[in-house]
């Protein structure tokens, strides 16, 4: 994939998440994984894509956080993202 298309796919990524978070921010679960941590992140799930999107929700407003591909091992990209931050 080139620059071109990569950045309409996280363009589109991003957009597409805004839209269906927005419409209700707590439709999404918290991810298990990070929960079982204390950790209280929600994820969305994109089968298009096949991306999540971590993000947090304070009631008010939505940050995200995240994208990862659901091909990777989230548990090693955060680790991976926390070393080298």
């Amino acid at each position: 994939m080139g620059p071109v298309k990569a950045g309409e796919f996280v363009d589109n990524l991003l957009i597409s998440s805004i839209t269906a978070i927005s419409e209700d921010p707590i439709r999404y679960r918290f991810n298990s994984m990070l929960s079982d941590s204390g950790v209280l992140l929600r994820e969305r799930l994109d089968p298009d894509s096949e991306y999540r999107v971590i993000y947090d929700y304070d009631g008010q407003t939505v940050e995200i956080l995240a994208f990862v591909s659901m091909k990777q091992d989230l548990e090693r990209v955060l680790y991976r993202y926390l070393m080298f931050r």
